[in-house]
């Protein structure tokens, strides 16, 4: 899916969290890729902010503290 960057930052000690968006009106989408610091993918999505990308991963449901939502399972990213 081609989408924006919008924001991404570290969770923990080597994932990386982000929020993507695919236009106006279409909304958001959070994604992680774990354990990507320290490698390509981690480096481009903690410096590409505001850039269209290539995003590919699986789309899974996230439960946390009660709360289920989707979220994206990133398996490689590259600029559109």
């Amino acid at each position: 899916m081609d989408v924006r960057l919008a924001f991404s930052d570290i969770v923990g000690k080597d994932h990386v969290r982000c929020t993507f968006n695919a236009g106006a009106g279409s909304g958001s989408l959070d994604g992680i890729a774990f354990r990507a610091m320290g490698t390509p993918l981690g480096q481009l999505l903690m410096q590409a902010k505001d850039q269209t990308m290539h995003v590919a991963g699986r789309i899974k449901a996230d439960t946390w503290q009660g709360r289920t939502r989707v979220k994206l399972h990133i398996e490689d990213a590259a600029r559109a």
